[in-house]
């Protein structure tokens, strides 16, 4: 985002907090940040402007024109809102229309309402209609949207067809297009099935199965029942470690820094910004160096009481999982299991140390 040039960029779901500086995300010469941290940034590139919030929405008015200002929301509501929630926005919506009855309203954000049809039935207009509203959450947001003649004119649809980001705004007609160059890769959402999981939890008859069990019993008769319907309806996915098992997470930071360098200095060659990646590529050298020493030295002291840590070594540097067909040890080439083995034995016996027998032992 340093190297943005976009006007104005918002954003939900941020978790930033009071430790990260706006001024490592944006380049604050060109940009005032306007931030409600863990929910919301918005960005707006330098000009006159003003500044109001209310609950779950931040509120920036830019001037336009000599009398007309733009008044820019940006809004996170959680998933499974209340209504009462929603209220808490709808207020803040009410006043900035009556207030500046003849300026521009924009407001973006994520809902979280996926049950909601959005579609374009003329095919020739921009905004979108809500077809219908699965609960009374969803119908109160497009009822009051409806009634202050604020339109919906995003249509783009993330990978489960769902569209959960909301553009709306007083102006006739406002583009929205996916962008093919996000700051991140676009999230795949909830891969829960959130409905068949709710109905799941609706069919058990907690006065039945917890009859008669104690405190602790009924604790774990509980979690059996959450745990067989998370295995049963929630994907998972199996993480792995992209990072050598000696990595410390002080070297872990620095290549992620390096990374983000060496990037900035191949996009803009500024000399400044190589002698800051030589700098921080020195640093991980040396950091590296240090941890496989350490991680190295460990194993070996351990290896008598426990030996899974040197096996986990050694499963780290074997880059194929099959069995070798030909193993050379000497000037010999070994190709038969037999000959194999008779290789290994060898080679075992020639750096084998028998252990110090004390004297008077036998």
């Amino acid at each position: 985002m340093l190297s943005s040039i976009a006007e104005i960029i918002c954003m939900t779901e941020t978790w930033l907090n009071s430790n990260v500086n706006s001024a490592e995300l944006f380049d604050l010469n060109k940009y005032n940040v306007f931030r409600k941290d863990r929910d919301h940034l918005l960005a707006i590139h330098r000009t006159n402007w003003s500044c109001e919030g209310i609950c779950e929405d931040l509120w920036v008015s830019i001037k336009v024109g000599n009398s007309t200002q733009l008044h820019l929301c940006c809004v996170y509501v959680p998933p499974h809102a209340s209504v009462e929630n929603l209220i808490a926005h709808l207020h803040s919506v009410s006043e900035v229309r009556q207030r500046h009855e003849n300026d521009y309203v924009l407001i973006v954000g994520d809902y979280n309402v996926s049950d909601i049809t959005w579609e374009n039935p003329d095919n020739c207009k921009d905004f979108y209609k809500a077809l219908n509203t699965a609960d009374q959450f969803g119908e109160s947001l497009v009822d009051a949207y409806n009634y202050l003649e604020l339109r919906q004119y995003n249509g783009v649809r993330n990978e489960n067809g769902k569209i959960l980001d909301l553009v709306f705004s007083s102006m006739d007609k406002v583009s929205v297009n996916c962008c093919s160059n996000p700051f991140v890769p676009e999230d795949k959402h909830h891969p829960a099935n959130y409905e068949v999981i709710n109905n799941e939890l609706d069919k058990i008859n907690w006065d039945i199965e917890l009859t008669g069990l104690n405190a602790e019993n009924s604790v774990t008769v509980f979690y059996n029942f959450i745990n067989n319907i998370i295995t049963t309806y929630v994907q998972r996915k199996k993480v792995s470690n992209e990072y050598p098992l000696w990595f410390s997470n002080y070297s872990k930071v620095l290549l992620k820094e390096k990374v983000k360098l060496h990037k900035r200095w191949k996009k803009f060659s500024n000399e400044l910004d190589y002698l800051e990646f030589s700098n921080v590529r020195k640093q991980l050298k040396l950091s590296i160096k240090n941890d496989y020493k350490n991680y190295i030295s460990n194993i070996e002291h351990n290896l008598k009481n426990s030996v899974k840590g040197f096996w986990s070594f050694v499963s780290s540097k074997n880059r194929s999982k099959s069995v070798p067909k030909f193993v050379q040890f000497e000037d010999k080439l070994a190709s038969t299991d037999t000959d194999i083995c008779e290789a290994f034995s060898n080679y075992f016996a020639s750096v084998f140390e028998p252990a110090d027998t004390p004297s008077g032992c036998r």
